[in-house]
């Protein structure tokens, strides 16, 4: 396990998550970060980059909520609650993949090092590498419809239509309007077979950049 800087905190450990998607042969991914592109400034940037890190660094710690804690990330002190937010939800828009990651967080702030920003697993480092596995479970019979050479349009079709087809819309969910819920990330809508609309958008995204 990694020791997590906690600026000042306890030295609780880290476990790296080492996760990778499944690859369609004669199709190179993409990496589309267009969340990240559209922020608009580098400080906006910078805590981007530190919380795509963070994402991947899960706590054995619970939380007073019950959840996992992932690896802090220290702010800059220009940053507004707003930003703040506005950053943090880049990072999960161009990174549906990371399920795990719920939508609330905490900004904490000691004297000796400033603020620093705080965001939730319900699942710990193990259950995340399992479910993980079971996700591209789901990707490859998905990616394996897709013709070899299919032009952009046909990949395209072939992912909507799978997903049309294949996943069952969550009122229920929707309806509790609960974002820690799976119907909102792209575990629930391709391992489930259920989701709301954040859901199918991911896996969407997530699909296509697999088959660039």
């Amino acid at each position: 396990a990694l020791k997590c800087d906690l600026f000042g905190s306890d030295d609780r450990g880290c476990t790296p998550l080492s996760l990778s998607l499944p690859v369609r042969e004669g199709f190179k991914p993409v990496s589309s970060k267009s969340a990240y592109a559209s922020l608009k400034d580098e400080t906006m940037k910078e805590a981007y980059r530190d919380i795509e890190n963070a994402i991947y660094l899960i706590s054995s710690n619970r939380a007073d909520n019950g959840c996992f804690e992932l690896k802090y990330v220290r702010l800059k002190s220009s940053l507004a609650f707003d930003q703040i937010y506005i950053v943090k939800e880049a990072v999960l828009a161009d990174h549906p993949e990371a399920f795990w990651v719920l939508g609330n967080y905490t900004v904490q702030n000691n004297f000796h090092d400033g603020n620093y920003l705080v965001l939730y697993s319900k699942y710990s480092a193990s259950e995340i590498s399992a479910m993980f596995e079971e996700l591209n479970g789901a990707i490859v019979p998905i990616l394996s419809r897709i013709p070899d050479e299919a032009s952009e349009l046909l990949r395209e079709t072939v992912i909507h239509d799978a997903l049309v087809d294949g996943v069952e819309y969550d009122f229920e969910a929707a309806e509790a309007d609960d974002s820690s819920h799976d119907a909102f990330n792209v575990y629930g809508a391709l391992v489930r077979k259920k989701a709301v609309c954040t859901g199918y958008a991911g896996a969407m995204k997530m699909l296509l950049n697999l088959v660039g």
